[in-house]
């Protein structure tokens, strides 16, 4: 994987109200709009995404991306405190 590239996602972003009360959590389309934006081929679309743990809004998290096998594809993870939120595949679309 290459360099980390951090993020964080406010306590008071607007999609969070009622992810869940008393518990935040950070939706996964938050997640993934953060990851998108900070591809670093910019363009791409998502092959797939598998979630595993919440995010907690407020603390800053780290999206990794490596290539793929292939060579047309990227390979992401998405880490907060060193446990991993979520990983996936991005196409490289040109």
């Amino acid at each position: 994987m290459t360099r980390a590239i951090r993020f964080s996602v406010p306590a008071d972003h607007p999609a969070l109200a009622g992810h869940f009360p008393g518990t935040p959590m950070v939706p996964g389309s938050v997640i993934l709009e953060r990851i998108l934006a900070l591809c670093p081929t910019g363009s791409s679309h998502l092959d797939f995404i598998k979630f595993q743990h919440p995010l907690i809004p407020g603390r800053e998290a780290e999206v990794e991306f490596g290539p793929a096998r292939d060579g047309r594809a990227l390979d992401f993870r998405c880490l907060q405190s060193g446990r991993s939120i979520c990983a996936g595949r991005l196409t490289i679309t040109p």
